[in-house]
């Protein structure tokens, strides 16, 4: 027969006995009669065993939070506040004469910043100092660096070994890879197969752009050439020289080039204010500062040619024009080895010497013969 289950709650009676379930029995009772009692607080209970006199400090115990006022917003510093005489709370802006009855909170308040105050907005925020714990948090976390970053400081290092002309194993050197580690651990230092490719392509690069600003340098030649613009322009030279020829470069004629571009970089100041006073695309193609001096560099490179050239045009016997081009391969071979120049000038001079090792192996050599 099915025996009616007692309540948890109900008294038992000194003549009811359930044998081992008694334990049990006690411990769940005691246990609904915690959680069914009045609770007594925190602060009367663990804190305060003793009566307190009105005199008395209280301190809250480790660990709790006194209750006050919420945490200050930013929001607030963008706006007024004024309690009316119905005791409600009007927020009038800083900024405009917008105004907000019966102010609560500021998401009202920050939206009406992100619809018409955007740029206030983005201010404060941008100059709104770090929190200092979070601020050496960041000092003492290295700084990760983005891709772009990244690329940017390996393209940096490509052009300090080049232009100091440090060998291709620095990159190896276990000092120089933890002198760039202690810097920014994040940074990490290419390979030397690597940096060789990377050479290679800013030559092949730097090439390209200087066939770019020769083209410009014979486009500026070509519009001041025109009859009406080559008096102007000659007639805003002051003071006034003999040498005011600008020659175009011709491509039956060796050195024409050379003759252009020394020319043009004579009067390179007097060029770019003429030119910057024009309309047009014509503007556009004025060289700057930085690539007349490369273009230094480049005449400084031609100017053998020219002589070898000249010198060679008024020999009569093939030996002489040997001998000249004999010099004129030392003079690219000097450059070639010269790791004082900018790169892209050693590579030119390389290219350049190549195609003369070609000219003299096909040449006839015997001497004494005349043409």
């Amino acid at each position: 027969m099915a025996t009616r289950k007692r309540s948890w709650n109900r008294q038992q009676s000194d003549e009811e006995d359930d044998g081992h379930h008694d334990a049990l029995h006690d411990e769940v009772a005691d246990f609904e009669a915690e959680l069914l009692g009045p609770t007594a607080p925190l602060s009367t209970v663990e804190s305060f065993p003793e009566e307190l006199t009105a005199g008395d400090t209280v301190q809250l115990p480790t660990g709790t939070k006194k209750k006050g006022k919420a945490t200050h917003s930013d929001m607030n510093d963008h706006f007024r506040k004024s309690v009316g005489k119905d005791r409600k709370t009007t927020a009038k802006f800083n900024y405009c004469k917008r105004g907000y009855k019966n102010v609560q909170g500021t998401s009202n308040l920050h939206y009406h910043m992100k619809k018409v105050h955007l740029s206030k907005l983005q201010k404060a925020s941008k100059d709104k100092p770090l929190h200092p714990a979070f601020q050496a948090k960041q000092k003492d976390q290295p700084q990760f660096m983005s891709k772009k970053e990244t690329t940017r400081h390996t393209n940096n290092l490509t052009d300090w070994i080049v232009c100091t002309a440090k060998p291709i194993s620095t990159v190896d050197e276990p000092r120089f890879v933890k002198l760039i580690s202690g810097l920014n651990a994040s940074c990490k230092v290419p390979c030397r197969q690597t940096l060789r490719r990377l050479i290679v392509d800013g030559y092949k690069a730097k090439k390209v752009q200087t066939i770019e600003e020769l083209s410009a340098i014979r486009a500026c030649v070509v519009y001041l050439r025109r009859p009406t613009i080559r008096e102007s322009f000659l007639a805003s030279i002051q003071p006034a020289t003999e040498d005011l020829k600008l020659p175009l470069d011709v491509a039956t004629r060796w050195n024409s080039l050379l003759h252009m571009v020394e020319s043009a970089y004579a009067r390179r100041h007097e060029i770019h204010d003429y030119l910057s006073t024009q309309k047009g695309a014509i503007k556009n193609d004025v060289l700057s500062a930085k690539e007349w001096v490369e273009m230094e560099d480049l005449i400084e490179l031609l100017k053998p040619l020219g002589a070898v050239d000249c010198s060679a045009s008024k020999s009569s016997t093939f030996h002489m024009a040997l001998a000249e081009l004999e010099f004129l391969r030392s003079h690219l071979k000097a450059f070639n080895d010269d790791y004082a120049k900018a790169h892209w000038i050693c590579e030119l001079a390389k290219d350049m010497l190549a195609e003369l090792e070609d000219c003299l192996r096909l040449s006839w050599k015997k001497p004494g013969v005349r043409i």
